[in-house]
């Protein structure tokens, strides 16, 4: 029994020894905590996570774990959902910071390009090798220079070639210098890299005035594959295209930094990846129009750039650039309504509803109000994406200045369409078949949804990634054609911006689907789900998410709408086909319902809802606002019906009313055509009331 006793002690001790050396080592609780997660053991590996979260509190110590454990892990970790992805995605953040501290640090650049040139092989080898995976394109500006030298010209192109495709934009950027030197080495090294992002710059550099450097350009565009006698504006131009639809880039292409060169040197500015694209786009653009400042397609591709880095920042895919926004929008009109005009178009033809919204935006803000009618906004009121129409019909209102109002009838129509909106349900869809297309475009056509779809993962994956769809929910057809629903979630989880993105996937087989996907999807959905189960199942897996965001756009939407048929209504546009609508928003919140108001005051001919409304719960600006409109369109019927008649006469005696709200009701009835004995009970009642509020 002694020994018994003795040998359970020893278990128990080694079990406490070893809990303890756990709780100090933040490796082996992170990898304890990745193991409870894959045996579902949440609040484990929560406990867990928390341990590691207190033994790594700096950005070294993250990067030493992260370091030391497999970067699948990682992932893993930062997919699950709550507090556990909100952890791993802290500790990656705190890694990457230091990696970025390492990445850019210029000492150690330095010291390593000088040991690149060294002329001793194992030195300089090793010296390239940690220039690549350590420092990668921060290194170029230091490699640049060796270029110039001839004794470290073919040792710096070396180091260059090990870098690979992630230096190439900053070389392409470089090519700006004076130096022939430097021109012909980048011109060397991109040869080797074979990068057919730099094929344009290539191209152009085949009529630079120095011969040599002439020489090999013209070599290296035959080992891209290219025309000598092709039109570097073109290749251009082709090119900015190619980033604004998100070709163009491989995945490790994406980059932290756009690269600039300025005042003699190569310099580099933080990017975020939703916007990287555009930036590249831009560089393409600017490229093209310092070769050919007339090339209308140049300016239009700028302007496009712009555009849709304020439709990504203003749908709040990148709110941390939310203070670039008003520089932005002024370059982009700074390029004029005729070039606005052209990339409105453009981006309609590319289906980027969100930079076309950005560029009806500019042009409204823009342009003469004799060029409206003319303008693209016109043909935009006809498009099938509500959001672009809703633009248009409000940017047409405010170009028009107060002045006439082109094509007033479908402007006032959609108005009273964008004033009804609320908080909407956004679905995108990935690789559905026909009938369910079909399902999911009768339910975008209802009230509370909007949906649209693509037919790629890769398409989908890119509008995600750069902000040109902002969905609640993603329905993701669990077979596609160019990739798997993973390819998905793997970017929700990757996209801080998106985290709140619910998945559901359509397929038969809905045990193995939370077998394999667990809590990274939210639902399921059976091939040939109908309209009721569609809005059934989004409605379920968004009831505990907030609505504000959504709520907020609408409310924009409706605020907007309401304050521009005021206007119109001022302005004696007819907006008679809108009242239904304006009236029904009464009793939304005061920036919708007090211009609504206004509107029916200027252009209604009823009081009822107006009536209806100063005995309700509205504030009372509100009720003001309905007073004065009542009093505004009486004074145009002139008729008053015997129960509006009470009604009014009861709201100017009532002694708890605000004696504004009773003038406001008094004057109102003064402007209507009252009988003998009407007029006469009026006035009795005012007399008798203010009697009492006398002696009171």
């Amino acid at each position: 029994m002694a020994i018994l006793r003795n040998t359970l002690l020893g278990l128990v001790a080694a079990c406490v020894t070893q809990g303890a050396a756990l709780a100090q080592d933040p490796e082996a609780l992170f990898n304890a905590a990745w193991r409870d997660v894959m045996l579902d053991k949440k609040e484990d590996a929560l406990a867990k996570l928390e341990g590691v979260l207190r033994l790594v509190p700096n950005h070294q110590e993250a990067w030493d774990l992260f370091q030391k454990t497999q970067a699948d892990r990682w992932q893993e970790l930062r997919l699950a959902e709550g507090e556990i992805g909100k952890i791993a995605k802290h500790l990656a953040d705190l890694a990457r910071q230091r990696r970025i501290e390492i990445n850019r640090d210029t000492d150690l650049i330095a010291d390593l390009v000088e040991s690149a040139c060294d002329s001793d092989y194992q030195t300089s080898s090793v010296a390239r090798i940690q220039l690549a995976n350590r420092h990668s394109e921060y290194a170029v500006p230091a490699l640049i220079e060796k270029l110039g030298d001839e004794d470290t010209y073919v040792a710096a192109i070396q180091a260059l070639v090990e870098i690979g495709r992630r230096a190439t934009p900053a070389l392409i950027e470089a090519l700006q210098t004076n130096n022939a030197d430097v021109r012909r080495g980048i011109a060397a090294t991109l040869q080797m890299t074979l990068d057919s992002r730099a094929l344009p710059a290539i191209t152009a550099l085949t009529r630079d005035g120095n011969e040599g450097v002439v020489t090999v350009a013209v070599s290296a565009v035959e080992s891209l594959g290219g025309d000598r006698g092709a039109d570097a504006v073109s290749l251009y131009t082709r090119q900015a295209q190619d980033y604004l639809m998100g070709r163009g880039t491989q995945g490790l292409d994406y980059s932290e930094v756009v690269w600039s060169f300025v005042d003699g040197a190569l310099t580099y500015a933080d990017c975020l990846a939703e916007v990287y694209p555009y930036e590249l786009a831009k560089r393409c653009a600017e490229h093209a129009l310092n070769l050919d400042p007339s090339s209308d397609l140049a300016k239009t591709l700028v302007a496009r750039s712009y555009l849709a880095q304020t439709a990504a920042i203003q749908h709040g895919a990148v709110g941390e650039l939310a203070d670039a926004l008003p520089m932005l929008r002024m370059v982009a009109m700074a390029t004029g309504p005729a070039t606005l005009s052209r990339a409105l178009s453009a981006s309609l033809d590319a289906d980027q509803s969100l930079a076309a919204v950005a560029a009806i935006e500019a042009l409204g803000d823009t342009l003469d109000p004799a060029a409206v009618a003319d303008s693209g906004l016109i043909t935009a009121l006809s498009s099938t994406n509500s959001m672009v129409r809703y633009a248009a019909a409000l940017a047409v209102t405010r170009a028009s200045r107060g002045g006439r109002v082109p094509q007033s009838g479908r402007v006032v129509a959609i108005l009273g369409e964008a004033i009804t909106e609320e908080a909407v349900r956004q679905i995108t869809a990935v690789g559905l078949d026909s009938a369910s297309l079909r399902t999911l475009e009768a339910t975008g056509n209802q009230r509370g949804y909007w949906t649209d779809a693509t037919q790629t993962i890769q398409g989908a994956t890119r509008d995600i990634i750069f902000g040109t769809k902002d969905p609640d929910v993603i329905l993701v057809n669990d077979i596609q054609s160019d990739g798997i629903p993973m390819d998905i979630i793997g970017i929700l989880a990757n996209q801080n911006t998106t985290s709140d993105i619910k998945v559901i996937l359509v397929t038969d087989d809905e045990d193995g689907a939370n077998e394999l996907y667990g809590d990274r999807i939210a639902g399921v959905l059976t091939p040939g789900f109908q309209e009721h189960q569609l809005r059934d199942k989004v409605n379920e897996v968004l009831a505990d998410l907030p609505v504000d965001s959504r709520a907020a756009r609408a409310s924009r939407v409706a605020i907007d709408a309401s304050n521009a048929l005021h206007g119109l209504a001022s302005s004696r546009v007819d907006v008679s086909a809108a009242m239904t609508n304006i009236a029904g928003q009464l009793n939304r919140e005061d920036d919708v319902a007090i211009p609504a108001a206004g509107a029916i005051g200027e252009g209604g001919r009823s009081i009822d809802a107006l009536v209806a409304q100063l005995s309700g719960d509205g504030s009372a600006e509100l009720k003001q606002a309905c007073a004065e409109a009542a009093g505004a369109v009486l004074s145009r019927i002139k008729n008053i019906t015997p129960a509006q008649f009470e009604a009014l006469k009861a709201m100017a005696i009532d002694g708890d009313v605000g004696v504004d709200l009773r003038k406001a009701v008094a004057t109102a009835l003064g402007q209507a055509l009252l009988s003998p004995a009407q007029r006469l009970e009026l006035l009795m009642a005012l007399h008798t009331a203010a009697t009492v509020d006398g002696d009171s």
